[in-house]
């Protein structure tokens, strides 16, 4: 819970948690909503069981973020994509 009062000294305003805990705080609400978006079954399945032969059951496809800087892919190689997860990284 973020509270904001005021000094009555000096009449500012002031937060009861620091804006480094409250940038934690998101961080850890948002990893752990990506993690969770690996645990939601694909929904292709249910609605087109015709479709799939196998009972493997599949699940989304989320971002995951990358403990290290992905490298970029070489420029001569028309063939190499970048890392789907490299925005991710770029936002932490």
């Amino acid at each position: 819970m973020i509270e904001l009062t005021t000094d009555p000294q000096t009449n500012q305003p002031r937060f009861s948690t620091t804006p480094a805990e409250i940038s934690l705080i998101l961080q850890n609400i948002f990893d752990k909503g990506i993690n969770n978006l690996k645990d939601i079954p694909s929904p292709e399945q249910k609605i087109l069981p015709h479709l799939f032969k196998s009972n493997v059951k599949s699940y989304l496809k989320s971002t995951v973020r990358p403990l290290y800087k992905p490298e970029d892919p070489d420029p001569n190689d028309k063939r190499a994509l970048p890392d789907p997860n490299a925005w991710i990284f770029d936002y932490y």
